[in-house]
């Protein structure tokens, strides 16, 4: 049965306790008031996606499912663990509680994410006190181990042991504080700091980015895996501790600091606090901050698992505790059929993983490999033991085949079987590895083969346990359409095309389709005929937090080259004085709006790879006017300015940005006011037809497939210096407003 965590508080710690827990397999039921929670916690949601499964080297269990909910009882219903992180008031904090301890249940735990108030605190007054601990967590809390366990004397023993065993479950670090204080332990460490740090900037000593410097280029890497102590018992030298508190000890009464003084944070001080950070950080967005961050944070914590130190050392022991589920075994006497293939990896693709194309490097493959052959060898007996009594198996010859490629957040398996073993022979140690796609549809595919002729030879001392029986690998063929994964200089290009299910935005998808990319659909309305390679949403573009789900996943998968804005309603056909403004708001909300939103989710993708397309549909009611459509001309017409100012913001970061204007469109939406036009005039429909065409030098209406080339080309490199531009494909209107 799946576990249940409440989520009371959706801000950004609220949303990185949600999206630790499900991405570890509970789920989770959010309460939070606040209209904007269900995105905020979305966009957690993406960079935990992106980072935490990649961190160890087994693969997190199936992810649980985020609800939201209005009221605190539908919430809290079914929960094991409840986490309160509403902001840090203590009327509002006990407000929540006297409601919240009415509806758990006795066996809950409900933790707090308060930084400064202890737990006797928020558990005064309240009915059963004693399931309401402080659990203080650290930002991005979906990476970042350590929680403070913070109990108080009302705690019963088995409370603060759930807490231990719930929290170390989803591969957190239970810190356990003896005694309650305020702002714990850590927190004390940070105010000091900060404190010191102001009066650097105020007394004009140094610049924030000067002090971030100091520490990130200095002490900072060493607290980062020995901490404080440890740190300061190798200053002390063979000598230890006992040296260094002797040699340094006298520095603490000299008057270096001002920790116990607080300067006055005033209006000139914030300013220039404020402005300094603007200048150092300012070119980033807070979520391409937050990437960036989440990305140096799994690199630095997957060093150290490689150490099997600090923050490593607590990530190898969740790997170990996820084995079973993820079915890795330990000894071959656990297989049911020794003589069938055995699962020796079952792990994610990590961001470090990935080469300049944004997939699986060679490299890491043979890395991939290597570690299944550490495992199987394990399983047999050539173990720490075995190694240590002088003798070892060594590669002889590797060979790796690729057949396709995969992508940070990718689940890989691979499952391996010994053709041979014992004495000095050579083993031959075939593997073969399969992907599923990270957030997708769960489609699983082939990705590479260490074939037969990988071989390992002994040396010293036969290797115990057997090593099952001979057979081949399944190591199959790549499939003549796909290009070699890792090898290739030519990158997989991706597309998104709004409302790509029908109409010009499946012309869209069929031509980028032809022309080799990789097409994304994102439509609140998707046909059952669409290509199965096709990575199709349901996603009302209006729809913000939708749509940066969709974003998420295209990044996970390595990136956005071109975004097809091409969402559009027709609206109402009315004279401006008869328009009702719900209609007006509907139609400007998915022509600009929508078109707006997936510019703006797209930006940060393309920034990072400095490099993309933008392609806005507008129309030829968007440079002309037509008349008795006015929600939707204006729409189109101010589809037009986004796209140029698109075009000079993004310019820099070799983005380009450009709109199609099409004319009349053949296709089931134009026969019909054809048809409509026909019988209202009592004319034919060919009649009609010449009306609207004769509008144009061509004499025609365009065909979808018209614009969906147009766009392919704008999004190709034979139009790198084509942007800003608003381009008619339109067979050249000359009379925007045809009398049939």
């Amino acid at each position: 049965m799946t576990k249940v965590a409440s989520i009371i508080g959706g801000g950004v710690i609220g949303g990185g306790w949600a999206a630790r827990f499900a991405l570890n397999g509970w789920d989770v039921r959010v309460f939070d008031p606040d209209p904007e929670a269900e995105r905020k916690i979305g966009e957690v949601m993406a960079n935990a996606r992106r980072a935490l499964p990649g961190l160890g080297n087994v693969a997190l269990p199936q992810e649980g499912a985020i609800t939201y909910h209005p009221t605190l009882a539908e919430a809290v219903e079914g929960a094991a663990w409840v986490q309160e992180s509403v902001p840090e008031r203590l009327d509002l904090k006990h407000r929540v509680y006297g409601e919240l301890m009415t509806l758990v249940g006795p066996e809950t735990v409900v933790g707090s994410s308060t930084s400064g108030y202890k737990p006797s605190e928020l558990q005064e007054g309240m009915p059963n006190p004693g399931q309401i601990v402080v659990t203080h967590p650290f930002n991005p809390v979906y990476l970042l181990p350590v929680i403070e366990l913070v109990p108080s004397p009302a705690n019963p023993p088995e409370v603060v042991a759930r807490a231990k065993e719930i929290l170390t479950g989803i591969g957190l670090y239970p810190l356990h504080v003896r005694k309650e204080i305020d702002a714990h332990i850590a927190d004390r460490f940070l105010e000091a700091v900060w404190r010191e740090a102001l009066w650097l900037v105020k007394d004009g000593i140094a610049t924030t980015e000067e002090i971030d410097n100091a520490i990130r280029y200095g002490f900072g890497l060493r607290w980062a895996q020995m901490g404080l102590f440890e740190t300061y018992r190798i200053a002390g030298g063979e000598a230890g501790m006992r040296h260094f508190i002797a040699q340094f000890g006298p520095c603490l009464s000299w008057p270096w600091t001002k920790l116990m003084d607080v300067p006055e944070l005033t209006d000139k001080l914030i300013d220039q606090i404020a402005g300094q950070s603007d200048t150092q950080s300012g070119a980033y967005s807070i979520r391409e901050l937050e990437r960036i961050r989440d990305a140096n944070l799994v690199g630095m914590m997957r060093a150290l698992y490689r150490e099997n130190w600090g923050a490593g050392a607590l990530q190898r022991a969740q790997d170990a505790r996820l084995e079973a589920g993820a079915g890795l075994l330990g000894h071959v006497d656990q297989l049911a059929d020794p003589g069938q293939p055995v699962l020796t990896a079952h792990r994610v693709v990590p961001l470090e993983w990935l080469d300049y194309n944004g997939h699986m490097t060679e490299s890491r493959y043979l890395e991939a490999f290597a570690d299944a052959t550490d495992r199987f060898m394990a399983m047999i007996g050539c173990d720490a033991d075995y190694i240590a009594s002088g003798a070892a198996y060594f590669t002889a010859e590797s060979h790796i085949r690729h057949v396709d490629e995969a992508h940070a957040g990718a689940v890989i398996t691979i499952h391996t079987r010994s053709a041979a073993g014992g004495g000095e022979e050579d083993a031959p140690l075939p593997h073969h590895a399969r992907g599923r796609a990270a957030g997708g549809d769960g489609r699983a595919f082939p990705l590479a083969c260490q074939p037969v002729d990988a071989t390992l030879r002994a040396a010293g001392a036969a290797c115990r346990g057997g090593a099952g029986e001979a057979g081949r690998g399944p190591c199959g063929t790549a499939p003549a359409r796909r290009r070699r994964g890792g090898h290739s200089r030519a990158a997989v290009k991706r597309v998104l095309i709004t409302a790509g299910g029908s109409g010009i935005g499946r012309a869209m998808g069929d031509s980028f389709a032809a022309a080799g990319w990789q097409v994304w659909v994102a439509d609140p309305v998707l046909p059952a005929d669409l290509p199965p390679d096709w990575q199709a949403r349901a996603t009302d573009v209006t729809d913000e937090a939708a749509l940066a789900r969709v974003m998420a996943e295209i990044a996970t998968a390595g990136g956005l080259d071109a975004l097809c804005a091409n969402a559009g309603v027709a609206g109402p056909t009315a004279p401006v004085e008869e328009v009702a403004l719900d209609d007006w708001r509907a139609c400007v909300g998915v022509n600009l709006e929508g078109a707006f939103l997936a510019a703006k989710h797209a930006a940060p993708l393309m920034k990072r790879a400095r490099r993309g397309a933008m392609i806005l549909t507008s129309s030829t009611a968007g440079q002309y006017g037509y008349p008795n459509r006015a929600p939707y001309a204006a729409a189109k017409w101010a589809v037009i300015g986004l796209m140029k100012t698109l075009a000079m913001e993004l310019g820099p970061f070799g983005i380009r940005a450009n709109a199609i204007c099409p004319g009349s469109v053949e296709g089931p939406r134009m026969e019909g006011v054809l048809m409509r036009e026909a019988a209202a005039k009592g004319m034919t429909r060919d009649q009609v037809y010449a009306g609207y065409a004769s509008g144009t030098s061509m004499k025609s209406f365009i065909e979808a497939r018209d614009v969906a080339e147009m766009a392919v080309f704008l999004a190709s490199d034979a139009a790198r210096f084509v942007s800003g531009q608003a381009i008619a494909v339109d067979g050249h209107t000359e009379n925007p407003d045809p009398k049939p």
